[in-house]
């Protein structure tokens, strides 16, 4: 009696999982760099994708510490913290306005 084992790879899904992360890496990059143009047309300054993302938590952290939500003042306090720090980080970045 002769008997036949056959053994299946999964090749073809870890190459589909791979391409489907490197098409998300490529259009999160696309949209970061679209974003840095646009800091950098309204700043004047050339800035990069790291200060992109420092400026966008900046934003992030002036949301949450300003619109009205019902929340209690240590939360109010925790964003207050979390918005100076991002403006901190954005200082020591070296982000600036370009002076006419």
């Amino acid at each position: 009696m002769k008997t036949e084992l056959s053994l299946t790879t999964r090749t073809n899904t870890v190459k589909t999982a791979t391409d489907s992360i490197s098409r998300i890496v490529l259009l999160a990059t696309t949209a970061i760099d679209k974003v840095a143009r646009h800091y950098s047309h309204l700043l004047g300054t050339s800035i990069n994708r790291r200060q992109t993302g420092l400026l966008l938590n900046a934003q992030a952290a002036f949301v949450f510490t300003v619109f009205p939500v019902e929340c209690s003042i240590a939360v109010r306090l925790l964003c207050l913290a979390w918005l100076v720090c991002a403006l901190l980080k954005c200082k020591r970045s070296g982000i600036h306005a370009a002076e006419e």
